[in-house]
């Protein structure tokens, strides 16, 4: 795929940078087969630092404090009870943090935690009850909605095989009679 390609969606100057420092080491390796191997070792010691911090500027930092998830919030109110000063003070939290978004999304926050507390008490799951709200931890930012239900893998991919091609025997005997 061709990244270089000014204005091509995909193209990112960021990358373009890395993919370049990779083939220049890759260039750098096979040119120097030939040479001395701690005159090899001290080039790529040096490009290889360069090809990391060129990697790591690409990275976003990662928070030290994770966002405030509507999911996580309604599991714990679930566990308080209705009406205790811990239940109405979180209630009010979730409320002042999540409604105007779950508003405009078109859900009702009362519906949510009656789904969530029924859901918390049967043990099941709330990332198919209750929409993934999540609010930068921060503050900064109004709640957005992810993704629902997004699973990290835990097993290796399946290794599909090739299809193979069966030729359509009435189709070419059709063709030969039309021939």
């Amino acid at each position: 795929m061709d990244f270089k390609t000014p204005n091509l969606a995909g193209a990112n100057a960021a990358f373009n940078s890395f993919a370049t420092k990779l083939e220049s080491i890759q260039d750098n390796m096979i040119s120097g087969l030939e040479a001395q191997a701690s005159e090899l070792a001290g080039t790529l010691s040096t490009e290889l630092t360069e090809l990391t911090t060129t990697l790591r500027d690409m990275m976003p930092a990662v928070p030290t404090i994770p966002d405030v998830n509507l999911q996580s919030k309604l599991t714990s109110l679930a566990g308080f009870t209705p009406g205790s000063d811990q239940y109405n003070s979180l209630l009010s939290d979730v409320t002042s943090s999540f409604d105007s978004a779950l508003t405009a999304g078109g859900y009702s926050l009362d519906s949510l935690v009656t789904s969530a507390t029924d859901a918390v008490g049967d043990g099941v799951t709330l990332s198919g009850v209750v929409p993934n709200f999540a609010i930068a931890a921060d503050g900064l930012s109004g709640a957005i909605e992810k993704a629902n239900a997004v699973l990290q893998a835990t097993e290796d991919s399946v290794t599909e095989e090739a299809s193979t091609i069966v030729a359509n025997s009435a189709l070419a005997t059709l063709r030969a009679e039309l021939a």
